[in-house]
């Protein structure tokens, strides 16, 4: 169902979601986005004496779960567009417990959210820059709960990383008590590689000065679990990024890539503009990681747009599926460099040691660690500015 921007949950994560709450005998459980049942049916096993009320914008999932599960109060709407709570016939601040995968979309400014998230508490929510589908939703949901209601809800990894969505992250740790994060395992949708988590929220608590980080396996087991600073939380939510942060806690008189006098571009052409000039360049496939001594042929053509190499330069993969991070060094030629690799030029005095750190395992671990997006891996400027030097 990827045109409405979802993707179904499994069976195992489903249950790993439902037993992360708290309530033991809700009243009502709320699943706006029901889909193919698989959280429903997952809550109803933990909770038989439940009412429950779902909602799906496509109707053939409506009719599914009416014919499968005749006890559920049922019903075809669009949790963007219309008021759930007169849809699903029920008040808001009345629900116990919200379970919820939404779908990833761009949500256009044809409405205005404002009101929603002042009634959510996420007033904070109002200030971001790109609003997505997933964000209308929690409010929606936390807008149906009751006060210390629970919300177990699956988010994809922009919305824990991003820089972008700190609003989002800060007005949780601000107004509600977020409980649990769980970092699922890559690949486990049909289709996508979409990196998910989930959040357990209760609304109107306080967050706790570290909340607990969990990272689930394949089969929905929990095999690990750290804790993160309330204050770290806004930066990133993920786990392998606080796992990062225990394991290294750098020295203070560490230096920082930001703190040379280094040039970082990225390419001025995309992949597939470059490959319409039928021109030589290198793009991330053609990045041989670790290779110090990546030789190129020069590039005869003048084309001002292009933002070419030079010996010495350091080529960074900045984004792509398993590609982020890849480094190499070039030791001859001029050539193109895609919008998707970055250019480091560093001083002749610092090169070797700004090369030695990116290349180390150390240095791909924290490039991996620091690395965020949905599908396609990110590593922003901004993050490699503060990348440590070895």
């Amino acid at each position: 169902m990827e045109l409405l921007g979802r993707y179904y949950t499994s069976d195992v994560f489903s249950k790993l979601l439902v037993s992360q709450f708290t309530i033991n005998r809700p009243l009502n459980i709320v699943d706006l986005g029901v889909g193919g049942g698989a959280l429903i049916r997952a809550a109803i096993n933990r909770w038989t004496k439940a009412s429950y009320f779902v909602g799906d914008v496509d109707r053939k999932s409506i009719v599914k779960i009416q014919n499968e599960l005749p006890f559920v109060n049922s019903f075809h709407l669009n949790t963007l567009k219309e008021e759930v709570s007169d849809k699903l016939n029920i008040k808001n601040g009345k629900v116990d417990i919200a379970i919820c995968n939404p779908p990833f979309l761009k949500v256009k400014n044809e409405i205005s959210y404002d009101d929603l998230f002042d009634d959510a508490n996420l007033s904070d929510c109002k200030n971001l820059k790109l609003l997505t589908s997933d964000v209308i939703f929690l409010a929606k949901n936390l807008q149906l709960l009751k006060q210390k209601g629970e919300l177990g809800i699956i988010l994809p990894d922009s919305l824990i990383t991003g820089k972008e969505f700190m609003h989002l992250r800060n007005a949780i740790l601000k107004e509600h008590n977020l409980k649990a994060i769980i970092e699922l395992p890559e690949k486990i949708y049909a289709k996508t590689e979409a990196l998910t988590h989930i959040l357990l929220i209760e609304k109107g608590g306080t967050t706790s000065k570290r909340s607990p980080l969990f990272l689930a396996d394949k089969t929905g087991q929990i095999i690990d679990e750290i804790e993160g600073d309330k204050s770290a939380l806004c930066e990133r939510m993920d786990y392998k990024y606080h796992l990062w942060k225990k394991k290294v806690a750098l020295i203070k008189e560490n230096k920082v890539i930001g703190d040379l006098k280094i040039e970082i571009k990225r390419g001025s052409l995309t992949h597939k503009e470059l490959k319409a000039t039928k021109d030589y360049f290198i793009h991330t496939t053609e990045i041989i990681n670790k290779k110090s001594n990546q030789a190129t042929r020069n590039h005869f053509k003048k084309i001002d747009k292009y933002l070419l190499t030079q010996k010495g330069d350091i080529l960074l993969a900045r984004v792509g599926r398993g590609c982020t991070g890849k480094v190499c060094m070039i030791s001859r030629g001029k050539v193109p460099i895609s919008d998707c690799v970055y250019r480091i030029r560093v001083p002749k005095k610092f090169r070797m040691k700004v090369w030695n750190s990116l290349s180390s395992n150390e240095g791909q671990n924290w490039l991996k660690a620091n690395c965020h997006g949905v599908c396609a891996k990110v590593i922003s400027k901004r993050d490699l500015l503060k990348f440590p030097l070895q």
